[in-house]
């Protein structure tokens, strides 16, 4: 799961922008996208692809960053249940390092993740808020604070098929440390 795929790479303006205040040399989620713009998000009997983004928005380099993410859909469970599961998942080990690599003021890290297989049931319950998508993040690094917890969930989209440009995420009202120590 972690840096498998990843590439570094120089980006001023992400595709899709998420609202974040600016950090003082910290990762968040910047960008979620879909690789291609051409398919609907939720296509029956097919998984999705989705491009997570997290970029440096501080002042200052991240150095030893660490950086473990996910995608969950999920059927009658909170963010803070999704999130919970997320962390327990991650293997410890990977955080236990302080070795990582640098990452300068607007640099950037992405992965692509795979949905599972959407039947028109699961289809059905996204449209209807009855199974959420969810992202999640769990960034460490040497600077204080050590790291950043993410979870976003996916709006019911307002019509199928689902235009990846009208993908609307919000954070999960769950209370997250930003200040966590392994």
């Amino acid at each position: 799961m972690m840096f498998a795929g990843l590439a570094l790479w120089k980006l001023t303006t992400p595709q899709q922008n998420i609202d974040r205040p600016n950090h003082f040399g910290l990762f968040k989620i910047t960008s979620i996208t879909v690789p291609d713009k051409s398919a609907p998000l939720l296509t029956l009997d097919q998984s999705s692809s989705i491009n997570l983004q997290y970029m440096n928005l501080g002042s200052q380099p991240v150095t030893g960053a660490r950086v473990s993410a996910d995608l969950v859909v999920a059927k009658g469970l909170s963010g803070t249940k999704v999130f919970t599961d997320f962390k327990e998942r991650v293997s410890r080990e990977e955080f236990d390092s302080d070795k990582g690599p640098t990452y300068g003021p607007g640099q950037s890290v992405w992965n692509t993740y795979q949905t599972p297989v959407f039947t028109k049931q699961i289809i059905d319950e996204v449209m209807t808020g009855e199974t959420v998508i969810y992202v999640l993040g769990f960034v460490r690094s040497n600077e204080r604070p050590e790291g950043i917890d993410e979870c976003l969930w996916l709006q019911p989209p307002s019509s199928y098929p689902v235009d990846p440009s009208q993908m609307i995420w919000h954070e999960c009202a769950v209370k997250i440390k930003e200040q966590s120590k392994y």
